[in-house]
């Protein structure tokens, strides 16, 4: 008897707590609460509708990864599946999560895209690689041990690879632009800077990129480890037929080429897109602190996490605003489809 009143005052609890509390039966994310996160890749449609959970690091460890879509070369090739760029490695998968597998397993760091994505360049170590996006005809086009090389990137007409050598010697720090003939392999050097060295100051160039038949824009580095000096950064545009030199703006970080190099991103307390051509300058009104750009394959689209500026309309879609982005904590490092019509990021939520 004794046993059959404690079951039902135990009941009675169990409905009361029930019905009191706000109760959800998948226990669903709320932003800003929770006591873990977890990550997911996820496609969705350009507004933040449609979001497929892919994959959950806690199911298959992702962590530090940055997807992309690229063109499926062991299919149609119309077709595309998701890049997964590590630090150390290259995974590839469908899209639905299936058939995922390791198709670099040395070394990861996508630099560029070539526009129909079928070809990256990858950077370790101060040299430069290239290969197809499946990973096969993996090629280092450098291979000089002695030297650092980087800010890697396809030139305008995707004939060769620009790239940035920074060295020193007795008296001076030198920055050279390098070309590299893809169909021939022959190396010419664009562009030469010298600058005294001085006590705690150094001079590098980074991020360059030919942008016209014999137009290479760069980003020139001065700093002082004394702080004596106030460091610069100054994106440049130079002719080397008629050695034309001129600033396009200063004060510039997480520089990113479109794939037309017709355009610029770059932040710097707020986000800024650059015409190279017109030298024409938009700032953004966004406030990611945390950068990742990517252009959509026509140029169209700036994507800077959960940021989307449309160029043609000179609008911005936030997908943090669509429904379940109400529910759901954010979305980065985000890549757009070659169609322009879905986007592949990381989701993350706090469950509590």
């Amino acid at each position: 008897m004794k046993s059959k009143i404690m079951i039902s005052i135990l009941l009675i609890v169990i409905i009361i707590l029930v019905v009191g509390c706000d109760f959800k039966l998948y226990n669903e994310p709320e932003v800003g609460e929770g006591n873990w996160r977890e990550d997911f890749i996820a496609t969705m449609n350009i507004d933040g509708s449609d979001v497929q959970l892919i994959q959950s690091q806690h199911q298959t460890s992702f962590a530090g990864a940055r997807p992309y879509f690229v063109r499926d070369l062991a299919g149609n090739y119309d077709d595309e599946v998701i890049l997964l760029d590590f630090a150390s490695r290259i995974d590839i998968m469908s899209l639905d999560g299936e058939y995922r597998r390791t198709i670099i397993d040395s070394l990861g760091g996508v630099q560029y895209f070539n526009q129909d994505r079928t070809k990256m360049l990858l950077e370790k170590d101060g040299e430069i690689f290239i290969c197809n996006v499946d990973g096969t005809e993996l090629s280092n086009l450098t291979n000089t041990p002695y030297k650092n090389e980087g800010s890697s990137s396809f030139s305008y007409d995707e004939r060769s690879i620009i790239y940035t050598v920074n060295t020193s010697d007795m008296n001076n720090d030198i920055s050279e632009v390098h070309k590299h003939i893809l169909m021939t392999n022959e190396v010419i050097v664009v562009f030469r800077h010298e600058e005294p060295i001085l006590p705690s100051i150094s001079t590098w160039i980074t991020n360059s990129a030919e942008i016209a038949s014999g137009t290479i824009s760069y980003k020139f580095n001065m700093s002082d480890s004394s702080g004596n000096t106030p460091s610069i950064n100054k994106l440049i545009k130079y002719n080397i037929h008629n050695n034309i030199v001129e600033e396009i703006c200063t004060n510039l970080s997480f520089v990113k080429y479109s794939n037309s190099k017709y355009f610029l991103a770059y932040k710097w307390e707020g986000g800024f897109l650059v015409n190279l051509q017109a030298g024409d300058i938009i700032q953004l009104d966004i406030n990611s602190g945390d950068p990742m750009f990517s252009f959509s394959s026509d140029d169209r689209y700036l994507m800077i996490n959960e940021i989307i500026y449309d160029s043609q309309t000179d609008s911005i879609i936030c997908i943090e605003d669509s429904d379940f982005f109400g529910k759901y904590h954010h979305i980065s490092k985000t890549h757009m489809n070659s169609n322009n019509t879905k986007i592949v990021g990381i989701v993350g939520f706090l469950h509590y």
